[in-house]
C-alpha cells in the first residue's frame, strides 16, 4: 500500500485549508480571546501558507512528516466509479478492516466536511487554550498541536460525496525518513510516499485479515468477471474474501 505525502496529495492545497478557515474565523468572528493569543494564531497561519514555508521547515530537526492513504466509507458509489475507474473496462473497489491499522497508524478516521462543524471544533479549541494560556503559556504549542490534526482532517464540502476515510503515518525527519521514503513521478513532480506492505499490516494482528471485501464496477459485473477475481484471489491465498457486484444498473 502506498501512503501520500500529505503536501502532494491531488489537490496539494487542501492540507492549507484548515489554516485559511482559521484565519477566515479570526477576520469575521468577534472572538473574546486574549490579544497577543490571536496573534500568535494569525502569524503561525500566515506564515503556513506563506512562500517561505517549505525551505524554512525543511531546516527543522525532529519534523513531523504526515503520509495519507484516502479510502472512503462508500463502497458502491456512482461518483466514485465514475472519477476512479476512468477507462471502458472496469474498476474494483477493495474492502479493507480498519481494525489492521489500529497498532500501525498514527492516527485515523472519516474526514469532516461540514463548515458549521469545522469553525465549532476550531472555536471550542481556540476559547479552551486561551482560558489555558492565561497561566500556562504551554497551551499555545498544544492548540497548534490541534490545528495540525483538524488539517489532516478536514476539507472543503464539494469533495463531501467522497466519504472519505483516513489512515496517516507519521514519520519525524530524523527517523530515518529518507531510507523509508520513496518517489514516483506523475506529470513531472516528484512526489515522496511510503510502502507499507501487508505483512507489515499484519505483525501485530497475524489473525486479522487486511482485506474483507471486493466489489465489480457496474461497467463489467458479469459473472466472468466475477469468476475471473475468484481464480485470482484463490491463487494468492485470500479466498476468504468475499466477492460482489456493485449494485447500480448502469444506462451507457
Amino acid at each position: 500500500m502506498w501512503f501520500t505525502n500529505i503536501y502532494f496529495l491531488n489537490d496539494n492545497n487542501e492540507i492549507f485549508y484548515t489554516y485559511k478557515l482559521i484565519l477566515k474565523l479570526l477576520a469575521e468572528s468577534n472572538l473574546d480571546i486574549d490579544e497577543q493569543f490571536k496573534q500568535l494564531i494569525k502569524n503561525r497561519c500566515e506564515y503556513m501558507l506563506g512562500n517561505d514555508y517549505f525551505p524554512s521547515e525543511n531546516e527543522v530537526w525532529f519534523r513531523p512528516n504526515y503520509y495519507i492513504a484516502s479510502f472512503s466509507t462508500k463502497d458502491d458509489n456512482l461518483a466514485l466509479w465514475n472519477y476512479y475507474t476512468k477507462s471502458e473496462t472496469t474498476g474494483y473497489n477493495i474492502g479493507f478492516d480498519s481494525f489492521i491499522f489500529e497498532y500501525n497508524a498514527f492516527i485515523k478516521g472519516e474526514v469532516c466536511y461540514d463548515t458549521e462543524e469545522q469553525n465549532k471544533m476550531l472555536k471550542d479549541s481556540i476559547y479552551a487554550a486561551n482560558e489555558e494560556y492565561k497561566t500556562n503559556r504551554q497551551a499555545w504549542e498544544n492548540l497548534w498541536n490541534n490545528f495540525i490534526i483538524y488539517s489532516l482532517f478536514f476539507k472543503d464540502e464539494i469533495y463531501s460525496a467522497e466519504s472519505e476515510y483516513r489512515v496517516i503515518y507519521s514519520i519525524t525527519n530524523n527517523d530515518g525518513e529518507c531510507e523509508k521514503c520513496s518517489f514516483r513521478n506523475k506529470n513531472g513532480l516528484i512526489i515522496p510516499y511510503i510502502k507499507v506492505t501487508f505483512e507489515e499490516l499484519q505483525k501485530n494482528f497475524p489473525s486479522v485479515k487486511p482485506i474483507k471485501s471486493i466489489k465489480i464496477s457496474p461497467l463489467n459485473n458479469g459473472e466472468i468477471t466475477k469468476y475471473g477475481v475468484s481464480r485470482l484471489i484463490t491463487a494468492k491465498g485470500f479466498d476468504y474474501v468475499k466477492v460482489s457486484s456493485s449494485g447500480i444498473d448502469m444506462k451507457y
